[in-house]
């Protein structure tokens, strides 16, 4: 695989990870485009985003996911492809990357187990196959989704939002009859 403009130009940190998970990328979509044709784009609610106990009708709407096939969702799925050795070897030889990856990430009240092979799939399989619109290697699609997780795994710090939705909530208008000087006051 030639190198990109980014790996000449030194924005790609680790050299060495781009090329083996660009040979699986390529190696894992030619496997489903001859296997699966092409991919299935829905709207889905995210379940993923929001846990509220007895909020279960309140969910986050994704618009033009791709439905991934069944064997994808394993989280071994790219254990199954020579190409996967490559990128664990690479993994394992870095110092940094293997404290990282397949181990414990998180704060000590909610640790998530990272592994490799299904952070692969969310965050270079899954970007490339939407922005692709297809089972093809794009080398730019690759190169954005490889840049996100690279500076995502070498990050040193982690920032953590939290939103809280507040539901059936309408601020109350201010009525012209009222003395209230708030914003709060409302009419009755």
């Amino acid at each position: 695989m030639m190198a990109t403009d980014d790996v000449a130009k030194g924005r790609v940190r680790r050299p060495e990870l781009h090329a083996a998970v660009a040979q699986l990328m390529a190696a894992v979509l030619g496997d489903l485009a001859a296997g699966d044709g092409v991919p299935v784009f829905a709207t889905l609610p995210d379940f993923g985003e929001w846990h509220r106990h007895g909020q279960q009708s309140f969910v986050a709407i994704r618009r033009d996911v791709w439905q991934m096939p069944g064997r994808v969702t394993d989280t071994r799925f790219l254990d199954t492809f020579a190409e996967m050795e490559a990128v664990r070897a690479v993994v394992a030889a870095d110092e940094v990357l293997r404290e990282r990856v397949d181990c414990l990430v998180g704060v000590e009240f909610a640790l998530t187990l990272r592994q490799l092979g299904w952070t692969l799939v969310k965050h270079v399989l899954e970007p490339m196959v939407a922005a692709v619109g297809g089972y093809r290697f794009d080398q730019e699609a690759f190169d954005a989704a490889y840049s996100r997780l690279e500076e995502g795994l070498l990050a040193t710090r982690a920032r953590l939002v939290e939103v809280v939705p507040l539901n059936a909530f309408t601020p109350p208008r201010a009525s012209r009859r009222s003395r209230c000087r708030t914003a709060w006051c409302c009419k009755r």
